[in-house]
């Protein structure tokens, strides 16, 4: 019953991520870029663009079987801006977190991945209006000369969930 994380490291494991991510009991894929790079024979690139398709081969294996992903860990721990910036790029395609090697890295992790009182506030608001249009029976609500619908409403849910699973301390 205690859900299992796969780590994908390699080119093969990269084009079978989508079989892993269904095999029952896999609650997340968590995708490793030490071991890729080494296998695929590429080095490190300022923006790691070389990780993109790997990154999304991972992410949307992961989304389609309805569990989280995780992004590789960034190496040089000592480098909290670059892991920032790491972080930033992972959270932006739509990762759920990052792996840390380095215990000094968990705060910066941690803040990345954490919804902003903005983004709260937001998923609060989305939740109000459409609860509001549905009172009139209407499917379809305009927030900030924004159409939001039941889409947004569920985005702005795990938000809010994500924010209730994090440390007071360390939430931004």
């Amino acid at each position: 019953s205690v859900p299992l994380f796969l780590m994908i490291e390699t080119a093969t494991g990269v084009l079978e991520a989508r079989t892993l991510a269904r095999i029952h009991n896999v609650g997340g894929l968590l995708f490793g870029a030490a071991d890729y790079r080494k296998n695929m024979r590429a080095g490190p690139l300022p923006d790691e663009s070389e990780l993109l398709f790997a990154r999304g081969q991972v992410l949307h294996a992961a989304r389609a079987a309805g569990i989280e992903a995780f992004d590789t860990p960034w190496f040089e721990y000592k480098d909290l801006r670059g892991l920032e910036a790491s972080a930033h790029r992972a959270r932006q395609m739509g990762f759920d977190g990052k792996s840390a090697i380095h215990p000094s890295q968990v705060p910066v992790i941690n803040r990345v991945f954490s919804p902003t009182a903005e983004e709260m506030t937001r998923a609060r608001r989305i939740i109000e209006v459409m609860r509001r249009a549905m009172a009139e029976g209407k499917n379809v609500a305009t927030l900030d000369d924004e159409m939001v619908e039941a889409l947004h409403v569920e985005e702005a849910r795990r938000v809010l969930r994500r924010s209730r699973k994090l440390p007071k301390d360390e939430s931004g």
